[in-house]
């Protein structure tokens, strides 16, 4: 039985991992690692994702790839625009010119905080990419743009604000610890980030191009989540910080891309019905 192919960026990561082991069962996966192509000579990449795209034929690009990190050096901030934007941009450019049906990105939803100086410079470089998808133009390729709040799920290894609260539970002494309050902070668990590109994949699309938001409601912020730690944990107690130059709210009216719930679809996994169960085994 004939699979159509899909090439997969970033498939060695959280969300990459999860969502390969799904495709896998309907596409034809391709994976395209990033880290090696980075290192292939600045003067034969484009040849290469070009015989990739050719040799593969996909029906669909999925750009999962970003280059991370925290600190905010100038090396950083020109490795995170090399890869994140240059590198991406030709990724999006040859994927264009071979007529691949779809391109779908995923960005954050940090992405849309207007003030450059308040974002790391991997976000700044996500951004500037993001700016180029939205003034690109493609008559053959769809573009589908996802920005996502932070992604959770079991076996997740990264040091996310949820580990982070699991492992202080196990500690019986009392603790407090501050934290910045920002209706940015949501969450949204890995399964349903699966089935939300899953269905990009499927979906009619009328138009060329779509930039989605994906944000649910208030009771998924993290003062929200931690209110709950606290109450099922009395030896945790915690502040919280409105007033902070580190308060980092997103503009749903951003020039970039407008606010825009993400057609048919409502989450399936609550994060507090999730921690529940995680305090429960």
């Amino acid at each position: 039985m004939y699979k159509k192919k899909i090439i997969l960026t970033g498939s060695n990561g959280f969300l990459g991992r999860n969502l390969s082991n799904i495709l896998k069962k309907k596409y034809t996966i391709r994976k395209l690692s990033f880290k090696k192509f980075s290192k292939i000579r600045d003067d034969k990449k484009r040849k290469y994702l070009d015989t990739l795209i050719k040799k593969n034929k996909p029906f669909a690009i999925i750009h999962l790839a970003t280059y991370f990190s925290k600190k905010k050096d100038n090396k950083t901030q020109n490795e995170c625009n090399h890869v994140n934007y240059t590198l991406s941009k030709m990724l999006y450019q040859t994927t264009v010119n071979n007529s691949v049906n779809r391109f779908i990105y995923s960005g954050s939803n940090y992405e849309s905080i207007k003030d450059n100086k308040k974002l790391y410079p991997y976000l700044r470089s996500k951004k500037k990419f993001s700016i180029y998808l939205n003034k690109s133009n493609s008559k053959k390729t769809k573009l589908i743009c996802l920005y996502l709040p932070n992604v959770f799920g079991d076996k997740d290894k990264r040091k996310k604000i949820l580990n982070y609260l699991f492992q202080i539970m196990k500690i019986k002494k009392k603790i407090n610890f501050k934290i910045f309050y920002s209706s940015a902070i949501n969450f949204i668990y890995v399964d349903d980030v699966v089935e939300i590109i899953s269905k990009c994949l499927i979906k009619k699309f009328t138009n060329r191009k779509f930039f989605f938001n994906i944000k649910f409601k208030r009771n998924y912020s993290l003062s929200h989540v931690i209110r709950n730690f606290s109450k099922l944990n009395k030896h945790i107690s915690y502040e919280i910080i409105k007033k902070s130059s580190q308060n980092l709210e997103i503009d749903e009216n951003d020039i970039i891309y407008k606010y825009k719930k993400f057609p048919y679809y409502e989450p399936k996994v609550d994060v507090n019905n999730w921690i529940q169960k995680k305090l429960s085994n």
